[in-house]
């Protein structure tokens, strides 16, 4: 867990919170006074510098007023917590700063506050929020208040705008041809301005297949304005990346693109992905060297990810330097989970066997966890973040422990 109070006023107290098991859910905080609770909060205001930060949505700070019989000369100290936890804040416990008696002296600086107040009152009357932050606040107020007609647009959208791929990788459907059906998706179905989207606060423009090779995510991405305060992202394999898609890439909205490696030696990647390893190391070479000649371009953030297995664990901490070396921004990591559907799977790639069951992490405890370990190290003496999917690791090491099926 992880929190600040970060600023502590005569009757109030505000800052963050946040549990990195369910990164984009609120916390509740507790104020108490020697020990006894006195006051709570749902940490659930959104702050642009938590998001850009990487914790979850952004919608975890919060701001707690105290009645003033709260507090008095003989208070003591205050402590802010996570309900249902032991976690204290950072600069937890504190003290309110009490106010001395309005003297004759200060009828001056009285008189500035209530000026002060009456403009932030006029201010209050007449602004109006951006269409993004009316329609996170009208979420937020229709799930506080449980209502059931609900005006706020969604938040989130997942689009996958096709299930082709060029590619076929062994721990996917496309690498068992288990996906007959694939499809594009219909655009003509959707508004041709795609206003709805122009409201949500982050939109994954992808799923099983490879987003460069379909036209409704450049339809998509480019209908929406470059300047837009929502998180669009993507996941790629890469291979399509050249100076046409890059310079489409960059003039576009575009948050962030993860580059799916798989591995830190060329063996290792022809056997997962079976494709040209130098080849996408050097176009995703072109799109961060462009990337970061354009002063325009700085939004994009540029990730390389892993689905962690047997055959490609041992190479996880050679894999952390190898975005350090690239000059990526940092490595998301993901694991290869057991599903009863997959269970069967097997492949024969040249004299190595892929077999799904065998490859699950938990099969070898010791070697994962110490090359997560120094995964980690590697990341911290090389400056590059190492992000965990939360759904699939706990807590801030993730370790791997033995399941049960």
């Amino acid at each position: 867990m992880n929190g600040f109070v970060d600023h502590v006023s005569s009757t109030s107290v505000s800052g963050w919170a946040w549990d990195p098991r369910k990164p984009n859910d609120p916390v509740v905080v507790r104020i108490s006074r020697n020990g006894r609770p006195i006051a709570y909060a749902t940490a659930d205001r959104f702050r642009e510098d938590l998001r850009a930060a990487g914790f979850g949505n952004g919608c975890h700070s919060f701001l707690i007023d105290l009645p003033p019989e709260a507090i008095d000369k003989q208070a003591g100290a205050f402590s802010a917590t996570i309900e249902g936890s032991d976690y204290e804040l950072n600069r937890s416990p504190f003290r309110f700063g009490l106010s001395a008696p309005a003297s004759n002296g200060h009828r001056r600086a009285d008189a500035d506050l209530q000026s002060l107040r009456a403009d932030i009152d006029r201010f209050s009357k007449t602004w109006t929020p951006p269409r993004h932050q009316a329609n996170r606040l009208a979420a937020v107020s229709a799930r506080d208040g449980d209502l059931r007609v609900i005006a706020a647009r969604p938040q989130w959208f997942m689009i996958e705008t096709t299930s082709h791929c060029n590619l076929k990788c062994v721990m996917c459907p496309h690498g068992h041809d288990a996906m007959p059906n694939k499809s594009d998706l219909d655009t003509s179905r959707f508004s041709q301005t795609f206003d709805f989207l122009a409201v949500a606060d982050r939109m994954q423009l992808f799923g099983t297949g490879e987003p460069l090779m379909s036209a409704a995510f450049w339809q998509i991405l480019e209908s929406m304005d470059p300047m837009t305060p929502t998180e669009v992202s993507i996941n790629s394999n890469g291979t399509l990346l050249n100076q046409e898609r890059i310079d489409r890439l960059l003039r576009s909205p575009l948050s962030w693109i993860s580059i799916s490696l798989d591995a830190a030696t060329a063996e290792t990647y022809r056997r997962i992905r079976g494709a040209d390893f130098q080849l996408v190391i050097s176009r995703v070479q072109d799109l961060i060297r462009e990337r970061n000649r354009r002063e325009s371009a700085r939004r994009l953030k540029v990730f390389i990810n892993m689905t962690l297995m047997q055959a490609n664990i041992e190479e996880f901490p050679a894999f952390v330097d190898l975005a350090a070396d690239i000059g990526a921004d940092g490595v998301q990591v993901n694991q290869l989970l057991w599903h009863k559907e997959h269970s069967t799977w097997e492949l024969q790639k040249g004299d190595w066997k892929f077999v799904y069951g065998d490859q699950l992490l938990r099969n070898a405890l010791e070697t994962t966890n110490d090359c997560i370990r120094r995964a980690l190290e590697r990341g911290a003496a090389r400056n590059i973040p190492v992000f965990f999917d939360g759904s699939q690791f706990e807590g801030t090491t993730p370790i791997v422990e033995e399941q049960h099926v």
